[in-house]
């Protein structure tokens, strides 16, 4: 089943952006921000972008800034499994073979907890706290982040435990889903499904991002169509498509949009539910508007946000050039960084936010003032 492109009737199709356009109207934090704790990165968040958000993140702070650790850690009864550069990083010595001792003693594959629903719970209560004292805007959503399994076997996992360890994997982080639903109302929650792994799978020939499933874009709608039926009526769900850290660099540098239009319009096809916001990543070096050209073939729901990740800190010119190509396709969306903040210096953070703001017109709503206790 396709669905209409949104608003189509309007759909501007790479003419010239009419002098009297509109400008962006929301922003999207992705996930991870640079601050101490999640009180801190609630209050900062809000206060910074006032009537611009939907939904907001607790930055992932604390022990999540490592993520790497953080996820090696659910498989320390089962350290076998991991991929031997990510069991041992930078030691050159190969891995243990499957005949050794060690090896034969730790055949068994069991899981740790993935804790998201530890973090989620009691993130939330300082989100709960904060909007009760109006710091928080009133429709604002508190958006839990979570990886999809494949993103986490494609990363972590070698090659012949991989079939095996998603299965488990999903068991868990679905597990963790349940219990976030059951402690957070669904008029305040928002679930962000994070997915890496499946733009490198899509990409053919990239070395070690080879699949373990066949039939792999099939596989991959299938696969978001188990997570999205997991979510609960009345939450709220999105997807931020990524191409790899933002400081660290990309997998591989795309081309164009293409397949992330191809693997967003796969999301609208399969998925049943409603799907609220779809963001889409775009590097720092593409101003240009080949870039976005292929999203005029992207088919949104009447119901989807579109958020573009086309902010950078110090790119003032280069951010208001990509939002003008983009404009040329689509006359409606959202903007946001392209990945998450994590490893951004922290003094740099207050200028993103502040160019979000300026590349950006509020949204109309009763009127909080939520700067008045900082």
């Amino acid at each position: 089943m396709r669905w209409l492109p949104k608003k189509l009737g309007h759909a501007r199709r790479g003419q010239d952006v009419p002098p009297d356009a509109a400008p962006p109207s929301l922003c999207h934090m992705v996930g991870s921000v640079p601050l101490s704790s999640s009180t801190d990165v609630l209050q900062h968040i809000s206060a910074k972008l006032p009537q611009r958000l939907r939904r907001i993140p607790d930055g992932e702070t604390g022990e999540r800034r490592d993520l790497l650790r953080l996820q090696k850690a659910i498989f320390s009864e089962c350290p076998f499994v991991l991929r031997p550069d990510v069991l041992s990083p930078g030691n050159p010595d190969p891995p243990p073979k499957a005949n050794d001792k060690w090896i034969q003693k730790k055949q068994a594959i069991v899981l740790g907890p993935v804790k998201y629903d530890e973090y989620a719970i009691a993130s939330y209560e300082a989100f709960r706290n904060l909007k009760a004292q109006g710091r928080i805007e009133a429709d604002v959503r508190f958006q839990v982040c979570l990886p999809t399994p494949a993103q986490i076997t494609c990363w972590l996992i070698d090659p012949q435990h991989q079939a095996q360890v998603e299965i488990l994997y999903e068991a868990k982080l679905l597990g963790a889903l349940r219990r976030i639903q059951d402690h957070i109302p669904r008029d305040e929650l928002a679930i962000q499904w994070d997915m890496t792994a499946e733009l490198a799978l899509l990409d053919v020939g990239y070395g070690r991002f080879t699949p373990w499933f066949s039939g792999v874009f099939l596989g991959i709608g299938q696969r978001a169509a188990r997570l999205a039926a997991a979510v609960d009526d009345g939450v709220e769900m999105g997807y931020h498509l990524c191409y790899g850290d933002m400081t660290n660099g990309h997998f591989v540098e795309p081309k164009d949009s293409l397949t992330l239009v191809k693997l967003a319009n796969l999301l609208f096809d399969i998925i049943r539910r409603r799907i609220d916001w779809l963001h889409l990543p775009v590097p720092q070096n593409r101003t240009d508007f080949q870039y976005f050209a292929p999203m005029q073939n992207l088919y949104l729901r009447p119901e989807t946000d579109l958020f573009l990740g086309l902010v950078y800190a110090g790119d003032k010119d280069g951010t208001n050039q990509r939002i003008k190509n983009a404009m040329r396709i689509i006359d409606e969306f959202g903007v946001s960084t392209e990945c998450g903040l994590a490893k951004m210096p922290v003094d740099e953070l207050d200028g993103i936010l502040d160019l979000m703001v300026s590349v950006t017109s509020p949204v109309e709503r009763p009127s909080i003032n939520i700067g008045a206790a900082f």
